[in-house]
């Protein structure tokens, strides 16, 4: 204040005037600020006072106060039914937070036991094909055993057939042979006879001869 005090002096006229003005705005609004929160502490008692009151003398409140009571009680009973509002969405979200986990779980657990069958069926189609293939093997190497065997019995029968025809020819040669050797045998045989025959002729001639000289004699 002393700051203002000499400020005026110093100052004139409408400076005076304006200052003043100033000063005494400036110590209104200080003492509006020092009502104002007054007034908040007086609201704060008030409303102390007016809950303590309620508390005691909700059921037994004078006539003239019966209205505010009733709003109080109007009031707090809708703030419950709220608060009961709020607990019921919260149940609800809840729940449906634990439906969509579940759901999400069973889908999961799908999905792993989808992959799950989808991997036996690649071993089972892995092994279906290597015993396919274990088959077709054995398949094979039974057909070339047939075919071996198969082509062993025709080598055999070819080499017992070729045997048989090499037997059956040397024995027709044999035979042919023996037949020669017996012509030729027989042709010697009949060769001697002749032989034999052509030098008996002339001596039975002369034998004859003397008989037929006989005769006539």
């Amino acid at each position: 204040m002393a700051f203002f005090d000499e400020l005026s002096k110093k100052l004139s006229g409408v400076s005076r005037v304006a200052v003043r003005k100033a000063k005494e705005v400036t110590d209104i609004g200080s003492l509006k600020l020092q009502i104002a929160d007054e007034n908040r502490k007086l609201s704060k008692i008030y409303e102390n006072l007016g809950r303590e009151y309620y508390d005691r003398f909700q059921n037994e409140a004078a006539e003239e106060l019966s209205g505010l009571v009733k709003q109080i009680k109007d009031s707090t009973d809708k703030v419950a039914a709220l608060q009961d509002e709020i607990s019921r969405v919260e149940a609800e979200s809840a729940a449906r937070a634990e439906e969509e986990r579940v759901r999400r779980e069973a889908e999961a657990q799908a999905r792993r036991e989808s992959v799950a069958e989808a991997e036996m069926r690649e071993v089972d189609e892995y092994e279906d094909e290597e015993y396919e293939d274990d088959e077709e093997a054995a398949k094979k190497n039974s057909e070339m055993t047939g075919y071996e065997e198969e082509t062993t019995g025709e080598e055999a029968a070819e080499d017992t057939d070729e045997t048989e025809d090499e037997v059956d020819t040397a024995y027709a040669e044999e035979t042919e042979e023996a037949a020669e050797e017996e012509t030729v045998a027989e042709e010697g045989e009949a060769d001697e006879t002749a032989e034999l025959a052509s030098e008996e002729e002339p001596g039975d001639a002369e034998t004859e001869e003397p008989e037929q000289n006989s005769e006539w004699l």
